[in-house]
């Protein structure tokens, strides 16, 4: 394992020693998009559901001891540091739709994938029949940005047709 990970991990045991605290969720923007999808991976997580923003990753062989993970994912069409379709990518990851197709395979949903246009520029996909649920909203024209939120520019558009920290709420609220 990683650093990382371990000092997530003994961060989490000791607020559960200290507050007696139960039930953590993680979510995560870019490189900590990464990081929720590492932690989603773990066998024995103390985290009950999975946040990624702008970033997500499916590794079988490090994924396939885990059990299926509540998983909501956001991602923009026109994402320049991580692009959807995965061209580009420094780290030569697959096309978020497949990540995320692998994903709803490892939590057990039926293969197909639903659409539901949110608004003209938001598309939420998700999966049926989950032994964990499984979705991902697509923003088209979207950059590297949490929608909903403030962002530099530079970074491209944020849509405001959606809050992903509302949506996230909700999604771990389940």
């Amino acid at each position: 394992r990683n650093y990382d990970i371990d000092f997530v991990l003994e961060l989490v045991t000791a607020l559960q020693q200290e507050f007696c605290t139960q039930g953590f969720y993680a979510s995560g923007m870019s490189a900590g998009g990464d990081m929720v999808s590492a932690l989603a991976c773990l066998r024995d997580s103390p985290f009950r559901g999975f946040a990624s923003v702008t970033y997500r990753y499916y590794n079988k062989a490090e994924c396939a001891d885990a059990p299926p993970q509540a998983s909501i994912s956001f991602h923009g069409d026109n994402d320049f540091v991580v692009p959807v379709d995965g061209s580009g990518d420094p780290w030569n990851d697959p096309p978020v739709a497949d990540i995320m197709q692998a994903w709803a395979q490892h939590n057990g949903c039926d293969s197909r994938v639903r659409k539901e246009k949110i608004s003209k520029e938001v598309v939420r996909y998700f999966w049926n029949n989950c032994a964990a649920p499984t979705e991902w909203y697509l923003t088209i024209g979207g950059g590297h940005t949490w929608p909903g939120e403030e962002a530099p520019p530079v970074l491209g558009y944020t849509t405001r047709d959606i809050s992903a920290s509302q949506l996230i709420w909700n999604f771990f609220e389940l």
